[in-house]
C-alpha cells in the first residue's frame, strides 16, 4: 500500500510538471522568445517586441524588392553578339514546351543572355529539379538570385 501511494504521488507530480512546461531563450538582458506548453494542447508564444519589429522590417524589405533570395536553374548563358539572343529565345521556348508548369526567364545582363528556370526557396529544391533536366539541358547549373514569391496556396 505504501508503494502504491508513493507511485500515485510521483505520477501526480510528473503529470503536473508536463502540463505546464516552459521554454525560454535568453539573449542579452531580456527574454526574446518564450513558449509555454499546457495540457490543453495549445502553444502560447510570447515574444519580445524587438523580435516582431525585426521580422516586420525583413518582410517589408522583401516586398519592396518584389521577391526574395532563392535559387534558379540556369539552362543557358552566352555572350555571342550575333546569335545569343536567338539561341536564348529558342532554348526558352524548348524549355517551356517540355516543362510548362515551371516558369522560365530570359534575361539580358551585359554582355550575357541568360535563360533561367524556376523559383526555388532552397538549393535542395533546385537540385531535385536539375536532375530532371540533365538529358535535355546537360550544361545547366544552380544560381543564387532574387526569385518571385512562391505561391503558398494549399
Amino acid at each position: 500500500m505504501k508503494y502504491l501511494v508513493s507511485f500515485v504521488m510521483v505520477l501526480f507530480i510528473g503529470l503536473n510538471q508536463l502540463s505546464a512546461q516552459r521554454e525560454e531563450i535568453e539573449i542579452g538582458s531580456g527574454y526574446l522568445f518564450s513558449q509555454s506548453y499546457n495540457s490543453s494542447g495549445k502553444v502560447v508564444v510570447v515574444q519580445d517586441a524587438r523580435l516582431r519589429k525585426l521580422m516586420e522590417k525583413d518582410i517589408e524589405k522583401h516586398k519592396a524588392l518584389g521577391g526574395m533570395t532563392g535559387y534558379r536553374v540556369q539552362i543557358y548563358l552566352s555572350s555571342e553578339p550575333r546569335k545569343a539572343r536567338q539561341e536564348a529565345e529558342d532554348i526558352k521556348m524548348k524549355f517551356d514546351k517540355k516543362f510548362p508548369e515551371i516558369k522560365s526567364y530570359l534575361k539580358y545582363e551585359t554582355p550575357f543572355f541568360k535563360v533561367q528556370a524556376g523559383d526555388f526557396r532552397s538549393q535542395h529544391e533546385a537540385l531535385k529539379f536539375i536532375k530532371s533536366l540533365q538529358v535535355e539541358f546537360p550544361n545547366s547549373y544552380i544560381v543564387k538570385t532574387d526569385i518571385e514569391f512562391p505561391n503558398l496556396d494549399y
